[in-house]
């Protein structure tokens, strides 16, 4: 009798871990169709799962349970899949639960695929609203998050929260920026970009550049340098935005299995 083979894990670029609808496109939803867009083979993990995004109205659904969201995590290392895996991308997360388990899952990811890139954009805030996640996400975010991460993608408000002070000018975050990625032992250094947002012009304008809409910064290591690429970050942060997957599906070469 003929022995079945051994499952083989399937070739994966990216992973993208953030919030999911059932309908509408937000979060993995539209990270996932832009990666798939430029060729990357992705997965998608749930930090929540709603029917839809909220401006729809209330949605059924909730945050994955730490035990749901760890186990995902774990079955990917399980099959084999981090260690072919080409970026991890990290956007809205649920509570402060899911930041610790990320954090250690990511340690141990890059100990198996040293290679990886990390991109993760920080979602804890915005002009105008203030943090609307627990302020120990925001820790997590600080650290240990900025160690990990070979790109940021922040608001203008965020990235005030992870300098840890207002910034009025173009090059204060890149001085800032610079000087966080001192302590990072793995890069060298740090370097930042801006682009504009499709924000409404009635939102509030970013510090960062007076006199220009609100932008997203871009934060990136020497080893790991990110395009920049024009998007629309959605109204209602709780399902995530796709700039991080943005950022992926641009260094296409980066990402694609070889």
């Amino acid at each position: 009798m003929q022995q079945a083979s051994p499952l083989r894990s399937p070739s994966i670029d990216v992973i993208s871990i953030q919030s999911q609808v059932v309908y509408g496109s937000v979060g993995n939803g539209i990270a996932y169709r832009a990666l798939l867009k430029k060729g990357l083979e992705a997965l998608q993990v749930p930090s929540v799962l709603f029917g839809c995004p909220p401006y729809y109205g209330k949605p059924h659904g909730g945050v994955i349970s730490g035990d749901w969201f760890g186990g995902f995590l774990d079955d990917l290392i399980a099959r084999g899949v981090m260690k072919r895996a080409r970026a991890v991308i990290v956007g809205y997360l649920g509570d402060v639960m899911q930041c610790h388990i990320l954090a250690n899952w990511l340690q141990r990811v890059r100990s198996l695929n040293p290679q990886i890139n990390i991109y993760i954009d920080p979602v804890m805030g915005d002009y105008g609203e203030g943090i609307y996640v627990d302020e120990r996400i925001v820790n997590c975010y600080r650290s240990p998050f900025l160690r990990l991460a070979n790109g940021l993608t922040p608001n203008g408000f965020e990235l005030e929260q992870l300098c840890g002070r207002q910034l009025s000018s173009r090059e204060q975050p890149g001085a800032d920026a610079a000087r966080r990625a001192g302590a990072v032992e793995r890069h060298h250094r740090m370097g930042v970009g801006h682009q504009r947002t499709g924000r409404s012009a009635t939102r509030r304008r970013s510090g960062i550049d007076a006199g220009h809409p609100a932008g997203n910064a871009v934060l990136y290591s020497s080893e790991g340098q990110i395009g920049g690429q024009r998007h629309r970050r959605s109204v209602h942060r709780v399902a995530g935005q796709p700039s991080a997957a943005g950022r992926c599906a641009r260094r296409g070469s980066g990402c694609r299995r070889r």
